[in-house]
């Protein structure tokens, strides 16, 4: 979602009314029904309810841990991560000790772990950019995007 010129215009109205930015004031100055942040919120108390439930219940699957243990290194990995069956809109996990069955599948959820740490990085890019402190952000995003070519590319999976 585009967020409007205006709504931009009144964070940073709140922003400089406060001398920081929170959703506090933010949700404060949203149930005004004449500003301009007023329709990015869920005002119908019910589905605020159940979305809240759902991202707690989002919070709770991604803190679980998986602890793997070789002969050298034992390491906590998510216990669970969104299935690459999934077609992007949808919502669903997988246990990973499931994905280390299926190697066409790990491999996507690699993939798809990479996509995510490349939006991240792209994403503290345009921060560092606009902070002229870009420096080794751009190779390390080149390191990542090879990377997720790497077993993208494989067709017989990652672990050949």
């Amino acid at each position: 979602m585009t967020v409007s010129v205006e709504a931009a215009k009144r964070l940073e109205e709140i922003e400089e009314r406060d001398g920081i930015l929170r959703p506090a004031a933010v949700a404060a100055d949203a149930e005004d029904l004449d500003s301009p942040l007023h329709d990015y919120f869920e005002w119908d108390d019910g589905k605020a309810a159940t979305s809240w439930r759902l991202e707690q219940a989002r919070d709770l699957i991604r803190k679980v841990r998986l602890v793997v243990t070789t002969e050298t290194v034992s390491i906590k990995a998510p216990a669970y991560v969104k299935d690459p069956a999934l077609s992007p809109g949808q919502s669903g996990y997988t246990p990973v000790i499931k994905l280390r069955k299926n190697e066409d599948a790990a491999r996507l959820a690699i993939v798809a772990e990479f996509a995510r740490v490349r939006d991240a990085l792209s994403r503290a890019r345009a921060l560092a950019v606009a902070l002229s402190l870009q420096g080794e952000i751009d190779g390390l995003l080149e390191r990542v995007m090879h990377l997720r070519r790497h077993f993208d590319e494989r067709p017989n999976g990652p672990f050949q």
